[in-house]
């Protein structure tokens, strides 16, 4: 199915301590995180300015339960990140924030259900949203926009389905 970057009432926020392992020796050092939507930031505590920020939207994203460990590697591959937490409570707290930061496809935000209406362009299905339960229609579009009055459709639809 389609991908997308989720923008719903329900757009990621988490902020607390991590460990992360060190570049160079691995060696794990406190950091306050802040993920927002798909951007997360390292901080040295909870009011100093990000040392650093990344969009981990389409990152690769790793999770060990045994060692509470995540591990995330950016699409082109450039910087891998290795975090830890400190108990349980966080580690699935952060698991499921870092699930849904770095989600590329609907089913990762949606349960799809059965379809409630067929049109020319696609189809309309009926969808749960996975965290907060509401009911959405999730409207698919075909891809098969290839001359100018199609493409001239597919724009109507989308400024209709922003308004």
């Amino acid at each position: 199915m389609a991908s997308l970057k989720y923008t719903g009432p329900d757009v990621t926020e988490r902020a607390g301590w991590l460990y992360k392992a060190g570049q160079n020796l691995g060696f794990r050092t406190k950091r306050f995180i802040k993920l927002q939507g798909s951007t997360l930031s390292n901080h040295y505590d909870e009011s100093s300015p990000p040392t650093w920020q990344i969009d981990i939207f389409h990152s690769d994203l790793d999770i060990s339960e045994k060692y509470k460990m995540f591990t995330l590697v950016t699409p082109d591959k450039s910087k891998t990140l290795t975090f830890y937490a400190e108990t349980e409570e966080d580690f699935q707290e952060w698991s499921v924030a870092f699930k849904r930061a770095t989600a590329t496809c609907i089913e990762d935000f949606y349960e799809i259900g059965d379809v409630i209406g067929v049109g020319a362009y696609g189809k309309v299905f009926q969808g749960t949203d996975r965290i907060c339960k509401e009911k959405r229609a999730i409207k698919v579009l075909k891809k098969n926009f290839n001359d100018q009055r199609n493409m001239n459709y597919l724009r109507r639809e989308v400024r209709i389905l922003l308004a």
